[in-house]
Formats: structure tokens, C-alpha cells, sequence
């Protein structure tokens, strides 16, 4: 009966290892108590040290990767910055800094009272559009529920990913109902929407979609869903190739990890076997 109490009795060597034990918990949680926020504020310094190499005013819509990393930002961050310009983006005052993904809001602090946008930084690319697509001054129009991904092609010379996007957004909201939406398309711009504007045609309700066969799609009409990218469309032709010329509903649900929204496009649009 007395054996249970063998297991409470230790060496001189284990209680000083449970003293000092005990007292680093107390100290730490002691630390905590009466400094909560030391943590965070040293984090938040190591942010501010990191950019705080070498300040100077700067153009976020002009700055190159020298004069980026010489104002602290990382690798990433610039490349993130590049990867937004060159998708249309643009900064148009300077608070716009806070918005750069990858940017903590202390950093974004820092650098905002160097952040200088002139005039024609910003203003001048509206004519970046006409000039890099050449838009055709003729009259035409384009109905921006309606239109297929080769209708967007042939008329308005935009980028293959952007009518994309286009494409997608509408499926995602149902239909355009007016043609403002276009705006809240990541990558098309003020000065894309300000060219496209006056060709631009909402229909007061989308005609009754022509259904695709998924057996007999080429590459083509799988892309104009806008649901999957160029090496899935290739993965999909694979599939159905091995399987016989069919392909199923809940393959591609499946095998493309679909969203609710994605796989219900799929059903309104496609003949297509479950």
C-alpha cells in the first residue's frame, strides 16, 4: 500500500531540476502579464527596420527593383508590385500603397509620405490602351452578356487571360446589368474601360445559352467557359481520349476540385452526362 508514495520522492539533483523549471514558467507568464504587447511591438519594428534602409520619394507606378529594394521591400513584394502594373493595374493616389498585396500596413505607414504621384503618372495612361491594342475607331459594339471569348477577341484585342476574367466575373454575378460592373474586373483598368465604354452593350437579359456538348468540345469551347486553365482543358481532352470519348459531370467536379458555383456553370452550359 505504501508503494505509491515511492513515486513522490525525488533525488537533490530532480528537485533543483523542478525549481528551475517552475521558476522560468512564473517568469514567462510574469512577462506576458505585465508585458502584453512587447511582442507584437518587436515584430512590428523588425517590419519597419526592414524598410527602412534608405528613404526617398518614389512613384510606385515607375519605381524599378533597384531603387524598390533600396527602400526595403523584398524580392516578393516587388515582384508583386511588377506583376500588378503589368496586368493594367495602376496606383492613383498615395494611400493606393495600402492595397499592395504581400505589404504589411506598418510598412505600408512608412513609405506613404514618400510616395509622390505626378500628374501624368497616372493620368497619361489612358491612352496605353489604344496604343498597345489599336483599337478599331470604327462603329461596332459588343454585348458584354452575350459575347463569346471569340467575340471579345476579335473586336476588342484584349488579352487572352483578361477576357477570362471577363467571362468568369459575369458567370460568377449571373449577368452584367450595367456596363460599370466591367470596372470591378481585376486587370481591366480605368483607361481599358474608358476605350471600351462607348462600344460596350448590356443586353436587358442574356439570351438562353446555345448548350455544348462535353463529348464533341474542341479546346477552344472548354476555354470560353472560363472555369479551367490551358494544361486542365489539355488534361480534360486526355481523360476523355482514354475513356472513350465521354467525359462525366462528376469527373470533372472531382478530378478539378470544382466549386458549387463552377460546377453548376458547368451543368447550365453543357451537355453533359453525370
Amino acid at each position: 500500500m505504501q508503494h505509491w508514495k515511492a513515486y513522490f520522492i525525488f533525488s537533490e539533483k530532480e528537485q533543483k531540476g523542478i525549481l528551475v523549471l517552475g521558476v522560468v514558467l512564473i517568469t514567462s507568464v510574469l512577462l506576458h502579464i505585465v508585458f502584453p504587447g512587447k511582442l507584437k511591438s518587436v515584430k512590428q519594428n523588425q517590419t519597419l527596420n526592414s524598410i527602412t534602409h534608405k528613404m526617398f520619394f518614389f512613384d510606385p507606378n515607375t519605381i524599378d527593383s533597384i531603387a524598390a529594394y533600396e527602400l526595403g521591400l523584398s524580392q516578393k513584394q516587388f515582384s508583386t508590385l511588377e506583376n500588378y502594373r503589368n496586368k493594367g493595374g495602376r496606383f492613383k493616389q498615395a494611400t493606393d500603397i495600402f492595397k499592395l498585396y504581400g505589404l504589411p500596413n506598418e510598412a505600408a505607414k512608412v513609405l506613404l509620405p514618400f510616395v509622390r504621384i505626378p500628374f501624368t503618372s497616372y493620368h497619361n495612361s489612358k491612352n496605353e490602351y489604344s496604343k498597345k491594342y489599336k483599337i478599331d475607331k470604327t462603329i461596332w459594339k459588343i454585348d458584354i452578356n452575350n459575347a463569346n471569348i471569340d467575340d471579345w477577341k476579335q473586336f476588342t484585342k484584349l488579352d487572352t487571360h483578361l477576357i477570362q476574367r471577363i467571362i468568369k466575373y459575369k458567370n460568377h454575378i449571373g449577368f452584367f446589368s450595367n456596363q460599370s460592373q466591367l470596372q470591378k474586373v481585376y486587370g481591366l483598368n480605368d483607361s481599358i474601360y474608358a476605350s471600351l465604354k462607348p462600344h460596350l452593350m448590356v443586353s436587358s437579359r442574356p439570351l438562353k445559352p446555345h448548350l455544348l456538348n462535353s463529348n464533341t468540345m474542341n479546346f477552344e469551347a472548354w476555354k470560353s467557359l472560363g472555369i479551367f486553365q490551358e494544361r486542365e482543358i489539355w488534361r480534360i481532352l486526355l481523360i476523355r481520349k482514354t475513356r472513350g470519348g465521354t467525359i462525366g459531370w462528376r469527373t470533372l467536379v472531382l478530378e478539378f476540385d470544382l466549386s458549387a458555383e463552377q460546377a453548376q456553370i458547368l451543368r447550365q452550359k453543357l451537355i453533359i452526362n453525370d
